[in-house]
């Protein structure tokens, strides 16, 4: 599941959910204040254009993906509704195309199981957003982060 989706975002991935973005001065000042939405990230990836964003090869984040698929169903609700809320404010996101999935399939970077855990999950989480209504629960995964000793 995680590999299908990774695979089917990263040739478009934006700022949103990769972990950690700088801005400079001027880009603070594009995107601030923030309007009172779940996807801060997808905001301020809103408010450049991929020729202004500069991806640095040296920087690492270590993003965990959740580790239950109860954990990954809060978090695709979750970015579900911040993706329905930036539409709402005129920042519709990229849509994932189903030939991007046939893709992955037939040059064998993902298996068939992968993909049906990918859809399966995919329409659970849809469903669930539809019957939780507009209830807005952050819906994070403690299980998949880890506390700092030296912070305790």
């Amino acid at each position: 599941m995680h590999r299908t989706h990774d695979r089917l975002v990263a040739p478009s991935r934006a700022l949103a959910g990769v972990g950690v973005y700088v801005l400079n001065e001027r880009g603070h000042e594009r995107a601030f204040p923030l309007p009172d939405v779940i996807s801060d990230d997808g905001w301020v990836d809103g408010c450049f254009t991929g020729a202004e964003r500069v991806v640095v090869d040296a920087a690492r984040s270590l993003v965990r993906p959740p580790g239950t698929v109860r954990a990954h169903l809060r978090r695709r609700i979750r970015v579900r509704r911040g993706n329905r809320e930036l539409a709402a404010l005129g920042r519709p996101g990229r849509a994932l195309r189903p030939a991007a999935l046939g893709a992955l399939l037939a040059g064998r970077q993902v298996s068939p199981l992968d993909a049906a855990c990918y859809l399966a999950v995919l329409a659970a989480d849809r469903l669930l957003a539809r019957l939780r209504g507009g209830a807005t629960g952050w819906g994070t995964d403690a299980g998949s982060r880890q506390q700092d000793p030296a912070r305790s």
